[in-house]
């Protein structure tokens, strides 16, 4: 079957369909949440508090995600979006009333965060475990990136409208936005109806032991299969920038462009704009080798932050910003294609959970370098040491691929393309 028409098939999907627009509609308010939030924190306490912020959006993230992966393969996953959903909806509510009082308290909103988070790591690995259940096999990569794109295509536009609702508007509209998303989200998560062709979650293996036995069935699964794990590793190489780049953005807008507080939305619906771009030319142009393709787009996408972080000017450092967005994206669709080949579904739950839980780390670490770095030297420093590293990184994983290449057969037989 055609690329096109696997991109049609998927769309005329209503549980595709309706899971795709939910997540339109949810990433949308995320993006008003963060850009209020780092522009009160950058105002507040400087890029510290903003690495600091990033930093804490993680660290729970990272201990609780396996526990996560193994809650979304003995539940109904369905069930469990839903719950999620809502539950932060209660609490963005709670952030915009408390961002409207004076004398707000700090650590009541620094509690509320740490619920957003935790509720937000259940709900990923059911979403993850539930999207391919939907398809055949044949359609997976149309929908990583059809669900890439949808998701990419709001960053495009959300952030800078975020910005200008921080010029006209308060802070506390922003979350009161992303709550009503998260309604939203949930009543369409609802709508989908099970099918007998994808259990998502409603017949699972039982688990037994303690709670992190199960994820070790996951984390075995995944360092044993080399594809696998090399993709995994890829995959957090290149969320250290994605962590940096949002400790940079504030200093970046603010104090190098002086564009204001509006200028974190632009710039980051700069990253939008080829995000989108990036992420359906990743789903168009890997097909024969997925593994390959998002090697090298990671590789660039590490040489791209080195060049923005030495450019100079408002044109040049849009420019860069773009690319860094579009190689970013064009590597998701392959890479999260292998990560759904390589595991059965009654895996799949554990296996996403370990696979965010190493991507969570490479964000931790971007974001705690980029902080420290831009702190003492500047955010033109922090972008590149960190894009040089990754660049070299994804080109380490690169020679070993094709080192384990059969030369008698060539690189497209080999166990690094696709089964």
């Amino acid at each position: 079957m055609s690329v096109g028409r696997n991109f049609a098939t998927v769309i005329r999907n209503r549980n595709a369909a309706l899971i795709l627009v939910a997540s339109v509609i949810s990433t949308f308010g995320d993006w008003f949440y963060l850009i209020a939030i780092s522009a009160l924190l950058y105002d507040q306490g400087g890029v510290v508090a903003v690495a600091a912020f990033n930093i804490l959006r993680q660290v729970p993230v990272i201990f609780l995600t396996p526990l996560a992966g193994i809650v979304a393969d003995r539940l109904p996953r369905r069930a469990l979006m839903i719950a999620t959903d809502l539950i932060r909806m209660v609490v963005m509510l709670a952030l915009g009333v408390l961002s409207a009082s004076p004398g707000g308290s700090a650590s009541l909103a620094l509690a509320l965060v740490v619920t957003s988070v935790l509720s937000g790591s259940l709900f990923r690995p059911a979403r993850m475990s539930l999207l391919p259940t939907m398809v055949q096999s044949d359609e997976l990569m149309a929908l990583n990136a059809l669900d890439g794109t949808v998701g990419t295509a709001t960053l495009a536009v959300a952030p800078a409208i975020g910005g200008l609702f921080l010029v006209m508007a308060s802070r506390e509209w922003l979350f009161y936005l992303n709550s009503v998303s998260f309604l939203f989200s949930a009543a369409l998560v609802w709508l989908v109806k099970p099918t007998s062709a994808a259990p998502a979650g409603e017949q699972v293996t039982a688990i037994k032991g303690k709670p992190y036995s199960g994820w070790g069935q996951g984390f075995h699964h995944t360092v044993a299969n080399k594809r696998l794990f090399l993709t995994t590793l890829l995959y957090s190489c290149s969320h250290v920038i994605v962590g940096a780049t949002w400790v940079v953005l504030p200093p970046l807008a603010v104090g190098v462009l002086h564009l204001g507080e509006a200028g974190i939305g632009y710039l980051s619906s700069a990253i939008g704009i080829g995000s989108v771009v990036g992420m359906l030319a990743g789903g168009l142009i890997s097909r024969r080798d997925k593994a390959m393709t998002a090697t090298t787009a990671v590789l660039l996408f590490g040489l791209v932050t080195v060049v923005c972080a030495r450019s100079a000017g408002i044109v040049s450092v849009l420019a860069a910003i773009t690319l860094m967005g579009l190689f970013a994206n064009v590597a998701e669709a392959p890479i999260w294609t292998l990560f759904q080949q390589e595991t059965p579904q009654k895996l799949y739950g554990r296996v996403f959970s370990v696979i965010d839980a190493i991507a969570m780390v490479g964000l931790f670490v971007g974001s705690m370098v980029a902080g420290l770095v831009t702190e003492r030297a500047g955010s033109s420093w922090a972008l590149s040491v960190l894009g040089t590293a990754v660049a070299l990184s994804a080109l380490a994983i690169m020679v070993f691929l094709r080192r384990r290449a059969n030369p008698a057969r060539g690189l497209e037989q080999t166990d690094i393309t696709p089964m």
